[in-house]
């Protein structure tokens, strides 16, 4: 079973030394400085064409952030300069914030697709549902011809292979590439201002915490903590050795909140609930809410992103801490950190992209989403455009001042105004190309520092795996049943509407919705993907 040790393999660091893609002469991307002459293709292959004739449609969610500043990615420079370099004019459509997943549905529901589609995943039942319905193109027979470099990455490691083809081998998606990780991204994190206050450290166990949100209530007659809004908080459910979702123990499926730890979980927030130690209106607040209320001084801690938290903690004038790990006792081993514990990105963190199988542009389409997997392609996606967002530096790329320090843009902006944060490539560590931990590297070796607990591993994680089309459909509609049930029970106990002594009955609901059926369908899936043992 491959394991993150932190170490980056043999495969990867030639990889790397190669100039990021081993890829084949037909498609590399060549230099970054190099451009084609007008009317002309090089023998890269890239631009795909030069006539302007080629437009593809791209469904895909402006990112929040973005949104403060552009209405379109068009408005992106690093799409702008992609391109220009691929020849290929994208149509980017946007759904309405926070309706993505309602805007994909009508999307499939009225047959009418664009060429390019983000978030694959969404469809009913996962991409291979997606794929067997016939809604995505099976790029399997062109893969090879038309996306060598993607080809050549995925077959360099036997991890990568297993989690972008599907139980039947099958191409159904391109999928953003990270073989060397950053620290996780997220904790809980307290104002050190209360810390100070009531002159303790930083809590790691379960009854540190309890002490204090005892004493923060006390003296201040407030809340300590605003729980995420469905009460599922996995950072605390890992003292229990749990998780908030399916996760492996032992290389057996398990679903967290059916398991009997989850009701110890429970008990815990419910006792923090009845103590008034939890904010009473948490199920209703969002996590901009919280984070305001957080940096004005009306809760303790929230769970933040550290880079984000810290940045905008340092703007507010509030000194913000992130922790380790909740635990129940010193020395408790934890499996909870599921933190980029494989080289592909998790479908539901971005850049994952299926080609519609209503497109009249099969080949353009895929050799345009190849182009994230060249030499060249890698080194726009993550820096932007030479000379104005990055130069070479003793053959390195480095992020330009305007980029750094741009006077329109926070950090944040830059990431998805000027570069493509998210998207179909091969893609290197934040500690390269991302403004926050270039212009804070405090920030990130204090993230650094924290993954270096030694009581904590990956081994919860779970890899994308695909399941067979007939299982996801099938699991899709338990698990939709499942988790709105599972929201609302968590809710009911932490609030104490119900009690916990109907948790056996909540068990067995859940049996009634068919959750070991779906346990049963990820351990074959999970079982399938183990035993791709060659390419």
């Amino acid at each position: 079973m491959p394991k993150n040790t932190g170490k980056v393999s043999k495969v990867f660091i030639l990889i790397l030394l190669i100039g990021i893609c081993a890829a084949s002469a037909w498609a590399s991307g060549g230099s970054a400085s190099a451009a084609p002459a007008a009317g002309s293709v090089t023998a890269s292959g890239y631009p795909i064409v030069t006539d302007g004739s080629v437009t593809l449609k791209f469904f895909i969610g402006l990112n929040v952030t973005a949104a403060n500043y552009i209405r379109n990615y068009s408005e992106n420079i690093t799409f702008q300069e992609i391109m220009k370099k691929t020849g290929i004019k994208l149509d980017f459509i946007h759904p309405v914030a926070g309706q993505e997943t309602e805007a994909f549905n009508m999307m499939i529901a009225s047959q009418d697709l664009p060429d390019l589609i983000d978030g694959p995943q969404r469809y009913r039942g996962g991409i291979g549902a997606g794929l067997a319905d016939g809604v995505y193109l099976d790029l399997t027979p062109y893969i090879e011809k038309y996306a060598p470099d993607y080809y050549n990455l995925v077959r360099s490691d036997i991890a990568i292979w297993r989690e972008v083809t599907t139980p039947e081998n099958k191409f159904a998606a391109f999928y953003q590439i990270k073989p060397v990780t950053d620290p996780a991204l997220n904790r809980i994190v307290f104002r050190d201002d209360v810390l100070k206050d009531l002159g303790v450290k930083p809590p790691v166990t379960i009854d540190e915490y309890t002490a204090i949100f005892k004493a923060y209530l006390a003296k201040t007659g407030k809340a300590a903590y605003i729980p995420l809004e469905n009460g599922r908080e996995r950072f605390f459910m890992g003292a229990y050795d749990i998780y908030n979702a399916f996760y492996k123990e032992n290389d057996i499926i398990k679903f967290g909140p059916y398991e009997p730890r989850y009701k110890d979980y429970l008990q815990l927030f419910a006792d923090w609930y009845k103590q008034g130690y939890l904010y009473s209106g948490f199920a209703s607040t969002r996590a901009q809410q919280r984070q305001t209320m957080f940096l004005q001084g009306e809760t303790a801690a929230i769970q933040w992103d550290v880079d984000n938290g810290l940045i905008m903690g340092r703007e507010a004038g509030v000194n913000v801490i992130p922790t380790l790990y909740p635990r129940l006792k010193m020395g408790d081993k934890l499996h909870v950190d599921d933190w980029e514990a494989y080289p592909v990105k998790p479908a539901g963190g971005g850049g994952v992209i299926s080609i519609s199988n209503m497109t009249k542009y099969k080949e353009q389409a895929i050799r345009f989403l190849n182009y994230g997997y060249t030499t060249e392609g890698s080194l726009i996606y993550d820096f932007g455009v030479e000379g104005v967002t990055f130069t070479m530096v003793n053959g390195q790329p480095k992020l330009t001042d305007y980029a750094l320090h741009n006077p329109t843009l926070t950090p944040e902006g830059v990431n998805y105004v000027l570069l493509v944060f998210h998207g179909p490539k091969l893609t290197r560590p934040g500690r390269d190309r991302n403004p926050n931990a270039l212009l804070f590297p405090d920030i990130y070796q204090l993230k650094t520092d924290l993954a270096a607990d030694p009581d904590v591993d990956k081994e919860f994680a779970l890899p994308t795996y695909t399941l067979t089309a007939d299982d996801a459909t099938r699991s899709g509609k338990i698990m939709a049943d499942v988790n709105t049930y599972v929201d609302e029970m968590t809710l009911k106990f932490i609030t104490g509407v119900e009690p916990l002594s109907r948790f056996d009955a909540y068990i067995a609901q859940l049996k009634s919705y068919g959750i070991e059926d779906a346990i049963a369908m990820n351990q074959k899936a999970y079982n399938i993907y183990m035993s791709k043992t060659t390419f």
